[in-house]
């Protein structure tokens, strides 16, 4: 019917485990012939996000004061039972960077932010 299809993959979500990150490429891989774009990001808090906002909620340890940077994104959170790092993040987002070029599926933003994914 000509339509287009985008999705918009975000790599961290507090919750998410390494075997949820393998079924997500495991659904990309499943529909990569049929999508038109994908845009790929890690998960960094906003001031006014949820997640910073109701840290407990989402079970998390935010370790940076964005008060006085409210523009600001950052990486500098983990959650509590330490499943989900800076470092895991950074982790899971080259992979997915590199299986997007693997597999070539396209990319919304050729600029993928490998460059400021914590080591």
């Amino acid at each position: 019917h000509g339509m287009r299809v985008y999705l918009n993959v975000i790599v961290g979500f507090p919750n998410e485990t390494f075997r949820d990150f393998l079924k997500t490429l495991r659904a990309l891989f499943r529909v990569r012939r049929s999508v038109s774009g994908v845009c790929a990001h890690r998960l960094r808090m906003h001031f006014d996000s949820s997640i910073y906002q109701n840290p407990e909620k989402f079970d998390v340890v935010v370790n940076d004061d964005l008060s006085q940077e409210r523009w600001r994104l950052s990486d500098d959170w983990e959650s509590r039972n330490i499943n989900n790092t800076a470092k895991g993040r950074a982790f899971r987002y080259r992979l997915l960077v590199a299986f997007l070029k693997l597999f070539r599926v396209p990319t919304l933003y050729q600029h993928l932010d490998l460059a400021n994914a914590k080591e």
